[in-house]
């Protein structure tokens, strides 16, 4: 995944309607809060990030299959079928579903492989090590048990792995709520019947609870990589 997907995500374009609120670690609601009502703290130690990491695995898969849900009532609207040149909208809702299995499940399941293979049965320090910085290469000699490295070996992997990956699922989200606004603003809703409607509305409320946690998940790993170090 490019870092440069990192551009790909700007809240400030939708109506996200979250209340703000202190949470207990001294941030806000907005930032700490996902949408089923779990609150979502980077760790401050070992223990603390091993639950972190699977929370967040959990979290990833569960706005997975919401977006996945919203393709579908977008794709039952009918609103690519009703609107517009069907030579431009023939299968685009399919285009974007295989798009989504390839760039987000596919890697939802590479990262849950990963943390299972670390955490587990972990390969040889070297192969993990191959393309560290000098510097991870100092932290890990300073790091006297093999446990211990595997533990640090673990985190700057997820830690990766979770910023490339909401990075991308963001992108994605965001250029599939463009698409949705732009169907609104054009006035094609209103070539729809209201079950149509309700469908589309459904599938754009859906979205931006995803965009929510996707930038919630996001805005708690970079705190987990900057704090981590203390550990």
């Amino acid at each position: 995944m490019n870092p440069e997907d990192n551009e790909g995500m700007n809240l400030d374009d939708f109506d996200l309607n979250i209340e703000t609120t202190k949470s207990t670690s001294g941030q806000t609601k907005e930032e700490t809060v996902v949408s089923t009502g779990k609150e979502i703290i980077p760790p401050t130690n070992r223990e603390e990030e091993k639950l972190f990491i699977q929370d967040i695995l959990k979290l990833l898969l569960k706005n997975w299959d919401r977006i996945n849900a919203a393709l579908t009532n977008l794709k039952n609207s009918k609103i690519f079928d009703i609107t517009g040149d069907p030579s431009e909208n023939r299968n685009i809702i399919a285009n974007i579903q295989r798009d989504f299995e390839q760039d987000i499940y596919d890697q939802i399941e590479k990262l849950e492989y990963k943390h299972k293979e670390i955490s587990s049965h972990p390969k040889s320090l070297s192969f993990y090590t191959l393309n560290y910085t000098k510097l991870q290469k100092e932290v890990l000699k300073g790091i006297l048990n093999d446990k211990g490295k595997m533990d640090q070996i673990l985190s700057w992997e997820m830690q990766l792995g979770f910023t490339n990956f909401v990075s991308k699922f963001g992108k994605m989200i965001s250029e599939l709520l463009n698409l949705m606004n732009m169907k609104t603003t054009q006035g094609h809703i209103k070539a729809l019947n209201s079950a149509q409607q309700q469908m589309f509305e459904d599938a754009k409320q859906v979205s931006v609870m995803c965009i929510q946690d996707i930038d919630i998940i996001r805005r708690n790993v970079e705190e987990w990589k900057e704090n981590s170090n203390s550990f």
